[in-house]
């Protein structure tokens, strides 16, 4: 009987030898496999040995990205496998990075810290008594950079909570941390208690930098409620946040009852500000949250921070609160259900390095949000909005803007349904690279998001010329803007410039390219006669004056104006066309007149052109000079060239040599070649009665202009074949009455003088004392019985009793009249 028992008994021990055996011979399998279940999909493990004192298992990696564990020791007693359950498991020299994809078991520890409800999911159990860490290393994956963390401690199961207790400490160049951190949760509702002590950190970040870091945080997340409950008191020794560098910053947190406040302050070094930022939170309503926003900076001096460009001092203060529905999105609008509050800003020489200059800014806003609409409204209250100071982009320009209360004050609104903002504005003034804008009148809408469109009026009251001779007289502007449907990014705009008296009246129209920053104006004036002694030149335009006066006529203009954004500077690009018909000025005293053309303007500010033809009817330099044909150039500098002009006098021709110079100073030299003028039309200028001649005439007129003013110096004309004079006054002059002698045979030979040679020098300016000398070789059959004579003879006075012209009208070349007729035509007031 005893045999059977002792094989049944041996049959048993070896069967669960064969098991044992077996059990560690599959068990490494057998843990790979329930890793894999557990998510690490990719898990793999260097060796797994079960014995009687526990299990171990070692060179764990769970996934591809470095996460490992050096070994993994975990141990039950009989109650714990009784009750499914481990009883310690021991984690050493884990290699981790966060954030990382946690396996069901975390994830659900995870959930129940968050905003899921407890009830459904059931209580937590991560089927663990103790777990212990030991030099945990987790690399945590941050914007600026990786930040290695030691952590060592431990999550015991309790009765109702898992408590979680760990030591962190990690050094990098992106910031330090060394505390203490405990953590429960409780298995049943969720609720979740952090609480860390911060024995020292430090953050070193491009925009952010903090020393000397300690104090404590604690907060409590219960399910349902989006925000967490947190107390905290940090301390911050130093601190340099984008640039402003502070000292003696705190940072608190209190909550009580369902209230949460935040109170940040800080003191700016050398005494040049203060920060304070106050968030309170109450969620003690079962259905919605009560949030409050204050913060309030006082700018004492920002010299202080010795920062090159940075100046200025005042205050700003944003005070913001609202009501919003229980819901996890905190950031979602439509949740709000009341928001609003005001913004206040006074600053006073406020200087930002690449951006302002000597700023001052004024305004007090009330700020609304009306969830309905979707819709966020500032509105200027208590008094206007004021700005004056550089800005670096417009060319580093002055700028000023006031937008007064009145009746209807300045109102900015967003409107997310349509993702756009609406400006409107009622009587501002603004001014700007040496305009002013009065009474201006808004309303715009900005499509957003992406590159703006705009939609909208704007009207100008008057548009002026901050100038002592402004460029023009003020006129008031309309424009209607809207999107281009084909175009996108591009904005239209169209409308109309007229001053008063309607002697302005031009079209304006033209694109913007919000995407490409770059858009264009055109600018057109249909032809508009002057009439003298009604208005001239300078009524339409005063800093015209300054080279010309009493401009009458027809007169036309058109500007074509390209602008684009280029490396931060606004770059403008113009050009133009400029009618003249039938127009009559005066330069420096000297009138021009029948002056007929278009001149293609290259560019406007400053004023070029490059050769440009005009036909002129008369010009007076002391001999009146008819019927010209100009080419001329004018460069960025005021440098006016004369390159050619032909005239006509006296039946033949004057043809001047090319010239330069400044307008500024109007001085030069110039030489008149004069070929084929008629001896009796040129005797008829002078105011001789009786004076009759035959033959042809050539020379050289040389012109000094000065100031404007024309002297011939040494003026030559001579006969290029013999003629014949004869004066027979029927009231001799004054400077002939005289009994001298040679006076007297002077007349008798004049009488019929027969000359073989005939020669005129003429020297002095226009409108002052004039020089002419007469040299005449001939005979006169009546005197000094028929024998040839020599006659010099001078004449000195005031030019403009020695000469009188009508010059008739002027004679217009064909292409001239073409180019007339052809901006006529283009530029036709509709």
């Amino acid at each position: 009987m005893k045999k059977p028992l002792l094989i049944s008994f041996v049959t048993l021990l070896s069967l669960f030898a064969i098991f044992f055996i077996g059990l560690r011979f599959f068990f490494k399998p057998i843990v790979e496999y329930a890793l894999h279940h557990e998510g690490f999909d990719t898990a793999s493990v260097g060796s797994a040995e079960i014995t009687t004192h526990g299990t171990f298992l070692k060179n764990v990696a769970l996934d591809d990205l470095g996460t490992t564990i050096d070994s993994i020791s975990l141990f039950a007693t009989g109650d714990d496998i009784r009750a499914g359950r481990l009883g310690k498991v021991v984690i050493s020299g884990a290699h981790l990075h966060w954030p990382m994809t946690l396996p069901p078991a975390l994830k659900k520890l995870e959930e129940k810290s968050g905003d899921t409800s407890s009830a459904a999911s059931g209580p937590l159990n991560l089927h663990v008594r103790d777990v212990q860490f030991e030099k945990v290393e987790a690399s945590v994956v941050t914007p600026a950079g990786i930040l290695p963390l030691e952590i060592e401690g431990s999550l015991i199961e309790k009765t109702k909570d898992y408590c979680l207790s760990a030591t962190v400490q990690g050094d990098a160049d992106i910031g330090k941390a060394k505390g203490a951190l405990t953590v429960s949760l409780d298995k049943y509702n969720g609720t979740a208690r952090l609480d860390y002590k911060i024995d020292e950190a430090r953050v070193t970040l491009p925009m952010l930098q903090m020393k000397r870091v300690t104090g404590w945080i604690s907060a409590e997340k219960t399910p349902g409620k989006p925000l967490p409950a947190i107390n905290a008191q940090i301390s911050i020794g130093s601190a340099l946040a984008y640039g402003v560098p502070l000292q003696g910053a705190t940072l608190t947190a209190s909550s009580k009852e369902g209230q949460t406040e935040f109170i940040a302050k800080g003191q700016v070094q050398n005494d040049s500000g203060d920060v304070m930022v106050d968030f309170k939170a109450d969620q003690t309503d079962a259905k919605s949250d009560k949030v409050k926003l204050t913060a309030e900076t006082k700018l004492k001096n920002l010299d202080a921070f010795k920062i090159p460009g940075l100046n200025g001092q005042g205050s700003l203060l944003l005070s913001l609160a609202g009501t919003r529905a229980k819901t996890a999105g905190v950031t979602d609008m439509a949740n709000w259900e009341t928001l609003g509050g005001s913004l206040g800003v006074n600053m006073d020489k406020l200087s930002l390095p690449g951006l302002l200059n000597n700023a001052q800014a004024l305004a007090t806003l009330k700020l609304g949000y009306d969830p309905a609409a979707e819709k966020i409204t500032a509105q200027a209250v208590d008094g206007p909005v004021g700005f004056k100071g550089t800005m670096r982009k417009l060319d580093a320009r002055p700028l000023y803007l006031n937008i007064p209360l009145g009746d209807k004050p300045a109102t900015l609104s967003w409107e997310g349904k349509t993702h756009s903002a609406t400006l409107d504005v009622t009587g501002a003034v603004f001014a700007g690279a040496d305009m002013i804008a009065r009474d201006i009148s808004a309303h715009v809408t900005a499509y957003l998001p992406g590159h703006p469109v705009f939609d909208g009026q704007i009207a100008v009251g008057q548009l002026s010329h901050n100038s002592t001779q402004p460029y023009f007289i003020p006129v008031g502007v309309s424009l209607q803007i809207s999107p281009l449907d084909k175009a996108p990014n591009m904005t239209g705009f169209a409308g109309v410039i007229r001053d008063p008296n309607a002697l302005i009246d031009a079209k304006i129209a033209g694109t913007y390219n919000s995407e490409a920053q770059n858009g264009s104006i055109v600018l057109n004036m249909p032809p508009k006669a002057l009439r003298q002694n009604l208005y001239s030149l300078a009524n339409l335009f005063p800093y015209s004056s300054n080279f010309i006066d009493n401009g009458f006529g027809d007169v036309g203009m058109s500007a074509d104006i390209d602008f684009a954004d280029v490396d931060g500077t606004w770059s403008v690009q113009s050009r133009g066309q400029l009618y003249l018909k039938d127009f009559t000025c005066m330069v420096a005293g000297n009138t021009i007149d029948g002056i007929n053309g278009v001149i293609n303007l290259d560019n406007l500010a400053p004023l070029q052109w490059k050769k440009q033809t005009l036909a002129i009817g008369s010009i007076n330099v002391g001999l009146p000079l008819t019927n010209g044909l100009v080419v001329s150039s004018l460069d960025g500098n005021g440098l006016f060239s004369l390159h050619s002009a032909k005239w006509e006098l006296a039946g033949g021709h004057i043809t001047s040599s090319p010239f330069s110079m400044k307008l500024s100073d109007l001085s030069t030299n110039v030489t008149l070649q004069a070929s084929g003028l008629d001896l009796g039309q040129l005797f008829q200028i002078a105011p001789m009665d009786g004076l009759e001649a035959t033959g042809s005439v050539d020379g050289t007129l040389p012109l000094a202009i000065r100031s404007g003013a024309f002297t011939i110096v040494n003026g030559d004309l001579h006969t290029t074949s013999p003629g014949v004079i004869s004066y027979k006054p029927q009231e001799v002059p004054a400077f002939l009455q005289s009994s001298s002698q040679s006076l007297i045979d002077l007349k008798v030979a004049l009488s019929s003088f027969h000359y073989d040679s005939l020669g005129m020098t003429l020297n002095g300016q226009l409108d002052k004392t004039q020089q002419i000398g007469l040299h005449v070789k001939g005979k006169n059959p009546l005197f000094y019985s028929g024998h040839p004579v020599n006659f010099n003879l001078n004449v000195e006075g005031p030019i403009e009793n020695l000469i009188k012209y009508n010059p008739g009208n002027a004679r217009i070349p064909d292409s001239i009249r073409q180019q007339l007729a052809a901006y006529e035509a283009h530029n036709a007031k509709k």
